[in-house]
């Protein structure tokens, strides 16, 4: 797709957006909305919740629509992850109240039909990735899902660049160890 933006200019999207080109925040909006969509999906295990997470945040990126004519500091790729992550926070908040189940009990829910067209190993991993603890889950589904860079998840995670990496590590371990039933099919 040639849009006459070139795949780094997410800011001059915006820019032009907030100043009332809507092809800009289209373009932005198809640039982002798979991967954003990949990564609420693999958060939060629900295809109705991470659709509406989606249109919560990019409504919420048309609501600041003037705040980007300012604001040089702001990286639109981690702005829309943070806003992201945090509107999935709500709704763990919100589950949580009206069921009384910690968030343990709502990163269990397991709902596979999403992965049944897929062969087997790669269902074997998106559910290993599923299991992994949130923490990890994090880290792995904004690097690999994503496309964010070790320093972009620190900053939308608000913790250490090292502390990325050593989770990222973590769950590498974690899940070589899940697929090691399917050496047979992989070269472990």
């Amino acid at each position: 797709m040639d849009d006459g933006y070139s795949l780094k200019d997410d800011k001059k999207l915006l820019e032009a957006y907030s100043k009332g080109d809507n092809k800009a925040f289209e373009t932005f909006y198809l640039r982002h909305k798979d991967g954003l969509y990949r990564f609420l999906i693999f958060i939060s295990k629900e295809e109705n919740v991470s659709v509406d997470i989606m249109q919560k945040t990019f409504l919420k990126l048309i609501e600041k629509k003037k705040d980007f004519l300012w604001r040089e500091t702001v990286h639109p790729k981690r702005w829309l992850y943070r806003v992201a992550i945090n509107f999935w926070k709500d709704e763990l908040r919100k589950n949580r109240r009206k069921k009384e189940e910690d968030i343990q009990d709502i990163e269990d829910i397991q709902d596979n039909r999403y992965f049944e067209k897929d062969d087997t190993l790669i269902n074997a991993v998106r559910e290993s990735v599923s299991n992994l603890h949130l923490k990890y889950r994090l880290v792995v589904s904004l690097r690999y899902f994503g496309g964010l860079s070790i320093e972009e998840i620190s900053r939308v995670l608000k913790i250490p660049q090292g502390t990325v990496k050593s989770r990222l590590n973590k769950a590498m371990l974690v899940l070589f160890d899940s697929l090691k039933k399917y050496k047979d099919i992989i070269n472990l």
